[in-house]
């Protein structure tokens, strides 16, 4: 067992140096499998609900009846300048070309209950991108799931907007420097994305499920298959960060359960919980080693040796 650093990035998490980290829009798109021309600006495109003057993302997933209406009125908005690029639920992206980086776009996430006229997008192709915004306002305005919402006293879906903007990076294609094509499994349309540009596969993101729903059985049958499969499981991170100890306990409960029966001494293993400290195992057919150290926070408490996550997964894979 040994410590294990992590800056946050996903990059690391694919064995690259953080350095190669993208914005949110590149990542977004390609995560969800599109190739646009070169020097194209890419952008994450989120659902949000615009309730007065005061816009938010929606704190609960999309109902998949909407599926259809949402990409629909998507594509309604495509121009000879912006092209969308559909994804699921409230995750979309959004190509413009030929673009520029000299704008300033802001995560809904960070809009902090400012006024919506506050956090426009400002700069090059800000003309371009507010249409983009108050088409789609207009548009989902006249929606009839809208209308029945409303009637429900359930906020609107009435926005798309634009954001996370950036260049797409050239990144070393890992598959052939390191002579095997990795598999990854999360529920992140970020880490998918890196994992495509270097190279590497990446599932079906709605399929290892969320929350309480995570498919851990489904995983760890996935791992079994042969080649390096590597599980990415985001919710102990999450709950950690908001205390959720309760959920925390029962994932961490319904893990082990799992993982259990993995370690049947014919394959190796690693268990890696990446964090500011962290903590690392890896399992080894052959070369067994015995230790006492408990894999958890108490651990802390001994002299571990401190590891990065990106040269431990480099390692591995």
């Amino acid at each position: 067992m040994f410590g294990l650093n992590w800056s946050g990035t996903e990059a690391e998490i694919v064995g690259l140096n953080p350095a190669y980290q993208m914005r949110q829009g590149p990542l977004t798109v390609a995560g969800l499998g599109a190739d646009p021309p070169p020097r194209s600006v890419h952008f994450h495109v989120s659902v949000l609900s615009l309730v007065g003057d005061v816009g938010d993302v929606p704190g609960y997933d999309i109902p998949g009846e909407l599926e259809s209406v949402i990409a629909s009125c998507l594509l309604r908005l495509n121009t000879k300048s912006l092209t969308v690029v559909l994804g699921q639920g409230q995750n979309h992206g959004l190509v413009w070309e030929p673009g520029s980086l000299d704008l300033g776009t802001i995560s809904p996430y960070s809009f902090n209950g400012r006024p919506f006229s506050q956090v426009l997008p400002e700069g090059d192709g800000e003309p371009l991108l507010r249409r983009f915004i108050d088409d789609s306002i207009n548009l989902l305005a006249e929606q009839e799931f809208n209308l029945i919402r409303r009637e429900e006293g359930l906020p609107p879906l009435n926005a798309f907007w634009p954001w996370g903007h950036g260049f797409r990076q050239d990144l070393p294609n890992l598959a052939l420097r390191r002579g095997s094509v990795s598999s990854f499994w999360s529920s992140s349309l970020r880490l998918a994305g890196i994992a495509r540009l270097a190279g590497y596969r990446h599932s079906n993101r709605l399929t290892l499920g969320r929350g309480t729903s995570v498919l851990l059985a489904e995983l760890a049958k996935w791992l079994r298959m042969d080649g390096h499969n590597v599980g990415v499981v985001g919710e102990f991170g999450e709950w950690r960060e908001r205390e959720a100890y309760d959920e925390y306990g029962w994932l961490l409960k319904e893990l082990d359960g799992h993982l259990e029966p993995f370690i049947d001494g014919s394959r190796r293993l690693a268990l890696l919980a990446p964090g500011s400290p962290g903590l690392a195992f890896i399992y080894d057919p052959d070369n067994r080693e015995v230790g006492t150290c408990p894999f958890d926070e108490r651990a802390f408490e001994e002299k571990l040796v401190q590891h990065q996550l990106f040269e431990v997964v480099a390692s591995l894979l």
